[in-house]
């Protein structure tokens, strides 16, 4: 996909969205299935086993909100239920604490973890 397949005011070109969706929709599984649920106890850094593919890094859960803003902006995702998933989530990742210092919980990444199933369970990919 490129920029031309991007209309002026954010939305894809309709005979793309079904590829679009599908696309983050393998981008989902990959962070719900090939990132770490691991919780180091020492502050996490480059040398941290695992480390970037960490889910309680920031990293993890600005990725999931970022990606499902985008399928709202971008008209792919328009469900009034579904919206109001993504930005129930997104009040959530917004209340986290990524400075330094700050942690995330196993809770959290349940609560990542679920968005995901959620969207997952609607929008099936292989």
């Amino acid at each position: 996909m490129s920029d031309k397949d991007i209309l002026d005011d954010g939305e894809i070109v309709p005979d793309l969205k079904r590829e679009y969706l599908t696309a983050r929709m393998r981008e989902f599984k990959s962070l719900r299935d090939d990132w770490s649920e691991v919780f180091p106890v020492e502050k996490i850094g480059p040398s941290t086993p695992g480390y970037p593919n960490l889910k309680c890094r920031g990293t993890w859960f600005v990725t999931i909100m970022n990606e499902l803003l985008n399928l709202v902006d971008r008209k792919i995702i328009e469900d009034s239920e579904e919206v109001a998933k993504i930005e129930e989530f997104h009040r959530y990742v917004e209340g986290l604490d990524f400075t330094e210092g700050g942690r995330t919980t196993p809770e959290d990444v349940k609560t990542g973890n679920e968005i995901l199933d959620y969207f997952l369970s609607r929008y099936p990919v292989e």
